[in-house]
C-alpha cells in the first residue's frame, strides 16, 4: 500500500488594496498617534507586521548610520526597525501598503522585509539575512563580521 503525504498548503497572505481603502486612509488621517496608526494597520492587515527590532546590530553600523541619517532628515527620532511581511513598491494595488510603510517612517520607523532581516536568535537586534549579507560581501562592504550568522557576534 503506497502512503500519500499530506502537504501543508501554505497560506498565501495579499496585501493588495482592500476595498474600503478611501474609508481606511480616511481613519489614517484622522489618527491621533503612532499607536492609533498602528492599530490601523494591524487591524487592516493583522499579519504584515512581523517584528519590533529596537536596533540595528552592532555588527552592521552603516545600517544604523543610515537610519539615523533618514531620521534625521525627517525630523523625527529612530523609534525601532519595523520587520513586515511584504511590501509592493510597483503594483498600483498596494497603495495602502506603501502609504502605511511611508508613515511608519516618517514616525522613526526603519521598515524591512522579512527576506531582507532577522531580528538576533539572541538579543533580538535586526540582522541582515544571509541574501543581504552575501549583497554586502559582493559590494564590498567593510566592518561587516566574515560570515553571515543568525546572531550577533557579541551574543
Amino acid at each position: 500500500m503506497e502512503s500519500i503525504k499530506k502537504t501543508e498548503e501554505k497560506k498565501v497572505v495579499s496585501y493588495k488594496d482592500p476595498q474600503n481603502f478611501e474609508d481606511i486612509v480616511e481613519e489614517v488621517k484622522k489618527a491621533e498617534t503612532h499607536d492609533d496608526v498602528v492599530n490601523i494597520i494591524n487591524k487592516t492587515f493583522p499579519n504584515w507586521i512581523m517584528g519590533w527590532p529596537k536596533r540595528y546590530s552592532v555588527d552592521y553600523p552603516h545600517f544604523q548610520n543610515n537610519w539615523d541619517f533618514v531620521c534625521k532628515k525627517a525630523g523625527c527620532t529612530p523609534l525601532s526597525v519595523i520587520i513586515v511581511d511584504k511590501i509592493e513598491f510597483n503594483d498600483p494595488e498596494y497603495k495602502l501598503v506603501r502609504l502605511f510603510s511611508e508613515l511608519l517612517t516618517v514616525f522613526g520607523h526603519s521598515v524591512r522585509r522579512k527576506e531582507e532581516f532577522i531580528g538576533c536568535k539572541m538579543c533580538g537586534d535586526a540582522i541582515p539575512s544571509q541574501g543581504v549579507y552575501q549583497q554586502l560581501v559582493e559590494r564590498k562592504v567593510t566592518n561587516i563580521p566574515a560570515c553571515w550568522m543568525v546572531k550577533c557576534r557579541r551574543c
